[in-house]
């Protein structure tokens, strides 16, 4: 009776639609709940609340378009006229192709947009908020970091994206001969140039963001809340890790001034060293999949970057470009990975067996200090399969920069 009455108030929640599902796998954002229960329990954190559910809405949609972004293949080049009778009916069958393609581009602009905006709109609350002597919560710094992120991401696979232009190029060809007399106003002609402009995306937010008195408050926040987690080790997933590298690495970037307004390097406010020394570790950050980001071609487009800063920054010397690959190379860190990993699994297997050991009694009557040692062992073996999977991302990322040569040996340097 009890398990009908619980099936009957599930089925009568989801029919009025207070059920909200929530995704529990590493691999994408974190309790995607939109905090939808602010209502139902007011507090002070009520309109904090209803940004970071915004937030993450912006961010859902990013993630999405990203993935459009990286599976994207050209189809123009695939695209031939082989009989001129039929030149019309072929050029229709094109358009049809290639219009749905050319409108998933078109949302990547309208996403730009509205995605620049809410960030802007969370960065001036944040600044208000400086003015009163108060401060955004940690969890509002993260999500900040994490949409600033997907921008930055975003923005590196529009660059690599070549093949994007390609096809717009062709619709555009193919538009004007399917309706030559239409006299419709198409936009294809700013969504080529917005898609062949390298670092459209983060350039604009870098604009509109300077707009803003103060702006290097927040962001002097987020890069020094990115370094913090790094420094603590308080990532759990390799998404983290990078998301806080790249939000390190692009923050910087959007901080720096035109010629006559801030420099970054330059600020006295907060401390680069903690920054440098992650760059100086990763010269060579994974961005999505296969893509990568040189940090030294981002460093080198602020304003007021000098050539004389570059060994503070990324490791030129032979001395240093020599460890960079070391730390790079998964074949280096096999001893400890093989140490670590017995020792582990020991470690595991002992106090597995401890507890099967005991009676259903001494298990319900288990120490709050014998719980935190299975706690502390399992967190253990989480952040070991965090490190060990980061290896293998890095050294991949490592050699996409640097290939084998045709000798069949790999570059040492990196870069």
């Amino acid at each position: 009776k009890k398990m009908e009455n619980w099936e009957n108030f599930k089925s009568t929640r989801e029919n009025i639609g207070l059920v909200v599902p929530i995704r529990h796998d590493l691999g994408t954002r974190d309790y995607v709940t939109n905090f939808n229960d602010r209502k139902g329990f007011p507090t002070s954190l009520t309109t904090e609340l209803v940004g970071i559910g915004e937030l993450e809405e912006i961010m859902g949609e990013g993630e999405r378009l990203i993935s459009v972004l990286y599976t994207y293949r050209s189809v123009a080049t695939a695209m031939v006229t082989k009989d001129d009778e039929q030149k019309e009916e072929q050029n229709r069958t094109k358009f049809e192709i290639l219009a749905p393609l050319v409108e998933q581009m078109r949302t990547l602009i309208r996403y730009k947009d509205k995605a620049v905006q809410v960030f802007v709109s969370h960065m001036q609350s944040l600044i208000q908020m400086e003015g009163r002597g108060e401060s955004g919560s940690l969890s509002k710094i993260t999500h900040m970091i994490r949409l600033f992120d997907i921008l930055a991401v975003m923005d590196c696979l529009k660059n690599i994206k070549s093949s994007i232009v390609n096809d717009c190029a062709a619709y555009r060809r193919i538009y004007s001969q399917v309706y030559p007399n239409s006299g419709q106003n198409d936009d294809t002609n700013t969504l080529i140039m917005f898609m062949a402009n390298q670092n459209a995306i983060i350039g604009h937010l870098k604009q509109e963001t300077h707009s803003l008195n103060g702006y290097d408050i927040v962001f002097q926040h987020m890069i020094n809340q990115s370094a913090e987690v790094l420094d603590a080790g308080l990532v759990l997933t390799p998404r983290e890790k990078y998301t806080n590298l790249r939000a390190i690495l692009f923050g910087i970037y959007v901080m720096d001034g035109d010629a006559n307004g801030l420099n970054v390097f330059k600020n006295k406010k907060f401390k680069l060293e903690r920054f440098m020394k992650h760059i100086k570790r990763y010269p060579v950050l994974p961005v999505f999949g296969d893509m990568f980001i040189d940090c030294a071609v981002v460093l080198s487009r602020c304003t007021h970057w000098e050539a004389s800063m570059a060994e503070l920054w990324l490791p030129l010397t032979e001395k240093e470009a020599i460890r960079a690959c070391y730390l790079y190379s998964v074949k280096q860190h096999m001893y400890l990975i093989r140490l670590h990993h017995d020792t582990f699994v020991s470690e595991f297997f002992c106090k597995m067996s401890q507890i099967k050991a005991l009676s259903a009694e001494e298990q319900q009557n288990l120490t709050l200090e014998y719980l935190r040692e299975i706690s502390v062992l399992i967190w253990g073996g989480l952040l070991y399969i965090t490190e060990w999977t980061c290896q293998l991302i890095e050294q991949s990322a490592w050699f996409y920069k640097n290939p084998a040569s045709p000798s069949g040996t790999a570059t040492q340097t990196p870069g």
